[in-house]
């Protein structure tokens, strides 16, 4: 185990590239040595940066169309509205567990759900420390009763809401301080000027978007957009996840709901790796930065304090292609420890 007063020796994962050195976790001081010994591989505890963990009950296969699935009024709702809310929140914790012993320090989860269901909302916060919940309010009045409890508001799709009403909940969104975030062509393109007027601080999917113009014009709306390939392959649905960061957007990295991918940050950043290798090669350092450096930056400027843990590999010394393709194999040798502040 790693003990406090130990200097770590390794390579780090510092600003998209590893660095060879070492950090003492007495004086907080991290220095930068090609000479030392590599006794670990370092990189940030990722982020996942959506989830919907509310589905982690099911089972059985879903089977069905997106909108079949997921839309308004499809599967996961009914399945829902069907199960017993202990049930429900059982299968949230197991999956909040899941990702805390994996080493992902945060989660950004859309809860589908708004005033009546706030114990799902003390359950996830108390299952995992660093859970960032996205609500989903029936009015903007309401949202004012909870807004304390949760960390921004997570809508449907453009497509799915009136005006009118997302217009409320996004004022008393901003009122109350909390982020605004929506999916986003998911499987077709939907209306940017409606996106526009939501001024999202991040997007979701938007594996509908095919040519340039369209990314662009995403870009000019918001600066972040999260892609969840697993989910989205499940769906029958393509992306060239390459085309987001060429047409100026910052991209996270998110597994969706739990239903149809597990919530495993790394498992996510392997499929995307191996999907895009042989076209629009992504990188393994860039795909290491979807999950362990962008998100951090962009939760940051939300005021919310991230990338204060690590996780340590101990006795190896990984190359980030290794990370992204056979992290299974190194999972229990990992240390999750307290932040190193580089």
């Amino acid at each position: 185990m790693i003990k406090l007063d130990e200097i770590i020796n390794g390579t780090f994962f510092i600003r998209g590239q590893f660095i060879e050195g070492w950090y003492d976790l007495r004086s907080k001081k991290f220095h930068q040595d090609t000479e030392g010994r590599k006794k670990y591989t370092c990189i940030p505890a990722p982020v996942n940066a959506h989830t919907h963990i509310g589905d982690s009950f099911v089972k059985n296969e879903p089977k069905g169309t997106l909108e079949e699935v997921v839309g308004p009024g499809g599967l996961k709702y009914r399945l829902q509205s069907e199960e017993s809310s202990a049930n429900i929140i059982k299968g949230m914790r197991r999956s909040a567990n899941y990702m805390k012993r994996n080493g992902t320090s945060f989660f950004m989860d859309y809860r589908e759900v708004g005033a009546s269901k706030t114990g799902q909302f003390k359950a996830i916060k108390r299952a995992h420390e660093g859970a960032i919940i996205f609500c989903r309010p029936e009015t903007g009045n309401e949202l004012n009763l909870f807004s304390h409890m949760v960390d921004g508001v997570g809508i449907s799709a453009v497509s799915d809401i009136k005006m009118d009403l997302a217009q409320d909940i996004i004022h008393n969104a901003r009122k109350n301080n909390l982020m605004v975030s929506t999916h986003f062509s998911e499987n077709r393109v939907e209306d940017f000027g409606k996106l526009s007027e939501f001024d999202p601080d991040f997007v979701v999917h938007c594996s509908g978007l095919k040519k340039d113009k369209e990314f662009h014009d995403l870009s000019a709306i918001t600066e972040y957009a999260v892609v969840c390939p697993r989910s989205n392959r499940f769906f029958g649905i393509d992306a060239d996840y390459s085309r987001y960061e060429e047409n100026g957007l910052n991209v996270m990295l998110g597994t969706d709901n739990v239903m149809v991918t597990a919530p495993d940050i790394f498992q996510e950043m392997e499929f995307l790796f191996r999907i895009q290798k042989n076209s629009s090669r992504i990188e393994p350092e860039e795909i290491l930065k979807y999950a362990c450096e962008t998100p951090v930056r962009f939760l940051k400027e939300h005021g919310i304090i991230a990338g204060n843990s690590w996780i340590c590999i101990e006795g190896e010394d990984l190359s980030p292609y290794s990370i992204i393709t056979a992290y299974s194999g190194f999972r229990k040798k990992h240390r999750i420890m307290p932040g190193i502040p580089i």
